[in-house]
């Protein structure tokens, strides 16, 4: 497991005051600093949760390299899986992935919403895989998986399937966001 591999243990702090709060992690002695999320001023304003990620590829290619000096058990193997079920290299899917930002919003359960929101440098790449996706989920899903209905070039899907989530789950790619 990821947690065994670490040799130094993971901390945090949470700082409130009245109209914020930060909430900061620190872990071992390779820790990463990211940029600002630029998506993080997109998200809606009635949301009561939202967390940036800067550059989301640069910190995955950062995760693999440090899971990969880890020693993990047949790491690399799942890595090679990856590439030969996208047809991309690690590389390539990495380097499509820019800024993210997760919101949730809502008060109760069944107006409770929320999204990742993660940007693309790829449009391409990354409508390509979330085709790939849809066909797998279809495979595997007992839910109803069926197509959203989305502008043109846009692309995506619905998966509503109550053992998985109480609401719908949708997956598209509009623009350059995913």
């Amino acid at each position: 497991s990821v947690g065994e591999a670490l040799d130094k243990p993971v901390s945090g702090a949470l700082t409130a005051s009245v109209d914020s709060f930060d909430l900061e992690f620190i872990g071992g002695e390779g820790g990463v600093e990211t940029p600002e999320s630029s998506l993080v001023g997109e998200v809606p304003g009635q949301s009561w949760l939202a967390l940036g990620f800067g550059n989301l590829g640069e910190v995955a290619k950062n995760t693999i390299d440090q899971l990969k000096d880890a020693g993990i058990r047949d790491f690399q193997a799942g890595l090679s899986q990856v590439e030969q079920a996208t047809g991309s290299s690690i590389e390539q899917l990495t380097d499509a992935l820019g800024d993210a930002a997760l919101y949730v919003e809502g008060t109760t359960e069944p107006t409770l919403t929320g999204a990742l929101v993660i940007q693309t440098k790829d449009p391409e790449l990354t409508g390509r895989l979330l085709n790939q996706l849809q066909t797998l989920v279809r495979l595997g899903s007992s839910g109803t998986v069926r197509p959203l209905q989305l502008s043109a070039g846009d692309t995506g899907f619905q998966i509503k399937d109550p053992s998985i989530a109480p609401q719908a789950v949708e997956i598209a790619q509009q623009d350059d966001k995913l």
